[in-house]
């Protein structure tokens, strides 16, 4: 049986203020196929092939039937659909309606909550759109549905083939497009993909992980093995993340060091990093954030003053990237400048669960004096991403030296938690249209 599957992209549009009402359009198998009207504060997410609209008076779930033909084919099919929602279903009431100008079954009955068994109500609407078929329903216990009938029935009067209705509308209008991942899904007051909220690539930032008041704290080890016998070196650093509001994130860094050139343990630096998105996902091409870095050296090193611009976004179903473009500058004794980027690509093999990609860094560092004769490094090397637990994620990038100056290799590990809503609970956040 072929099946769709509905996801979300919301397309902002920022000339419209508050109040106006927007135009959800979904998407099977890359072709428009059903259109309607949701009220300005309305909230639409989606959980694999089903499309949730919320309104301050009605929870609103919509399907498709795949390969059916009829109102009496799905009807058949009816209780495998929602079964996510309700069990055992019986309609006691059926009345033929209109839906798009087509004839529509508009079923009333009795069933039981999927989640917890208890006894509920259910509003059920079978109707057609441009030859496919669609199921949606209102349900809850007692008479919750018969509450949210009115809504569902005004929301469905709105519906039109997207192929026959053309764009001369002014009102705004939210895409609804196809994607299988749960962490491909937008969550959170940004709007941005439940994949970007863990740090995907230890070498490579993508946008912000934290949302406005949510924690997470990070251990880090950079272990880099030297050429001609200089030994190994290990950086561990100990980060605190907190997300605040205007799409802003404060970053917190202790760092020390381990190696052969260090001769023990010793504090090596403390960092304090600023980053601001300039809008919410999706609204400007690879979704630019801008980051500033001020690091606080110790014995006698210099004060360093580092900028990037990030860059990130999907290339498409299970693949998704990032790029960073690096400036740091040391305050004062060498002066010394590092010019740098770095790039990765991953590829979902386990949705919330495994990631494989492939990672980058370039790197040209001058000093005062020396600014003829760079250090150039360029490292490369595969990156692996495991969700050891919604709120947990563990990264693993072993890098390649391919140039004279780079170390032999630099391998980067990394374990984070996320307090707070934190990705688990971010991925069923709905995503609101109110104020776009």
């Amino acid at each position: 049986m072929r099946t769709f599957s509905i996801g979300i992209i919301l397309l902002s549009i920022v000339s419209y203020g508050f109040g106006a009402d927007r135009t959800v359009t979904i998407l099977a198998d890359k072709t428009l196929v059903l259109k309607l009207v949701v009220p300005s504060e309305a909230e639409v997410t989606s959980i694999k092939d089903k499309t949730l609209i919320h309104t301050t008076n009605m929870f609103l779930h919509v399907w498709p039937v795949p390969g059916a033909r009829t109102i009496n084919e799905a009807q058949t099919r009816l209780g495998d659909v929602i079964k996510g929602d309700v069990l055992k279903f019986s309609a006691s009431v059926t009345n033929e309606i209109m839906v798009a100008g087509l004839p529509a079954r508009h079923l009333m009955g009795k069933g039981v909550e999927a989640d917890d068994g208890d006894d509920a109500t259910a509003d059920v609407v079978i109707f057609m759109v441009g030859g496919r078929i669609f199921i949606a329903s209102v349900h809850g216990e007692g008479n919750d549905a018969s509450r949210e009938r009115d809504p569902m029935l005004k929301m469905l009067q709105t519906v039109k083939n997207p192929q026959n209705s053309g764009t001369g509308s002014n009102i705004p209008t939210i895409i609804v497009q196809a994607t299988s991942l749960k962490e491909e899904q937008l969550v959170g007051p940004y709007q941005q993909p439940e994949w970007t909220t863990e740090r995907r690539f230890p070498s490579t930032r993508v946008y912000l992980q934290e949302p406005p008041y949510d924690m997470g704290v990070e251990q880090w080890d950079r272990m880099r093995v030297l050429k001609d016998g200089g030994g190994v070196e290990h950086r561990f650093s100990e980060e605190v993340e907190l997300g605040l509001p205007y799409r802003c994130q404060l970053d917190v860094y202790e760092t020390w060091k381990v190696g052969p050139q260090s001769k023990g343990i010793y504090q090596d630096e403390m960092s304090v990093e600023l980053r601001h998105a300039f809008a919410d996902w999706g609204r400007i091409p690879l979704n630019p954030t801008v980051y500033v870095e001020y690091t606080f050296g110790t014995h006698g090193d210099p004060d360093a003053l580092e900028g990037k611009l990030l860059l990130g976004d999907e290339i498409g179903p299970v693949w998704h990237y990032g790029v960073n473009l690096i400036c740091e500058q040391a305050l004062w004794g060498d002066d010394s400048t590092e010019l740098a980027a770095s790039a990765a690509v991953g590829r979902t093999l386990i949705d919330r669960k495994l990631s494989l990609g492939i990672e980058s860094e370039y790197s040209n560092t001058t000093a005062s004096g020396e600014r003829g004769d760079p250090d150039v490094w360029f490292m490369l090397g595969p990156s692996v991403q495991w969700r050891i637990t919604p709120k947990i994620h563990f990264d693993f990038a072993p890098l390649f030296g391919m140039t004279h100056d780079s170390p032999r290799s630099e391998s980067w590990l990394v374990l984070g938690y996320d307090f707070g809503l934190g990705s688990g609970e971010m991925s069923g956040v709905p995503i609101s249209t109110k104020g776009q």
